[in-house]
């Protein structure tokens, strides 16, 4: 038979935005609904706690220039197992940086340096002015 779906002006889905939910459980004494149109779950009273893209990038810049979760999360003031779960979902993605070297072979040291944080290198663009080399990377995390 199922539940009686009613539509709700005051609740609204966090996800679709639509009103048709329906009352399902109470878990720690906060009223959980179940939207009918998308079919999630949500908290009517949470408030959702979204961080920008710019940060989670920031994040993963610091961990591929090898900060610990630890410390990563004490300085851009955000939960431990958020940064886990960046590194985990997004860590597989191409980060791009650009280095300025003086030499080829620094280059070699930086790539020892990245192979020990952990990444690898897929590319290596090279470009000179004025006798130094700048070095744009394409670097990807292992997870």
């Amino acid at each position: 038979m199922g539940r009686k779906a009613v539509v709700r002006q005051d609740v609204s889905c966090p996800s679709c935005g639509s009103h048709h939910v329906v009352k399902c459980g109470r878990p720690l004494g906060r009223q959980r609904y179940l939207c009918r149109d998308c079919g999630r779950y949500f908290l009517g009273d949470a408030t959702y706690h979204h961080h920008s893209k710019k940060l989670r990038e920031e994040a993963l810049r610091l961990y591929a220039n090898g900060m610990s979760m630890r410390a990563i999360s004490r300085v851009l003031n955000v939960p431990l197992g958020t940064v886990f779960t960046w590194i985990k979902r997004y860590g597989g993605q191409k980060l791009s940086c650009g280095v300025r070297l003086r030499s080829w072979s620094r280059v070699v040291l930086l790539l020892r340096l990245l192979m020990r944080c952990g990444l690898t290198c897929t590319r290596i663009l090279g470009l000179f002015t004025s006798g130094r080399s700048v070095i744009n990377l394409s670097v990807k995390l292992q997870a």
